[in-house]
């Protein structure tokens, strides 16, 4: 299974390690770019704006 590499324990020892791998947890969060979590969508107000994007899905 593929999320089972992420569920894995695993132990950190020795000082040097710890903070090898706190500044790579640090480093990877600064290295997120803005648009990586941004998601396009539409919001819906009204029925009929629900009616019509539910007519784009039964027409296609």
């Amino acid at each position: 299974m593929a999320t089972s590499s992420i569920t894995h324990n695993f132990v950190i020892t020795g000082k040097e390690h710890i903070e090898a791998f706190a500044n790579a947890i640090e480093k990877s969060v600064e290295n997120i770019s803005p648009t990586q979590n941004q998601i396009k969508y539409t919001e819906i107000k009204t029925v009929d704006e629900l009616k019509k994007l539910l007519a784009k899905r039964k027409n296609s």
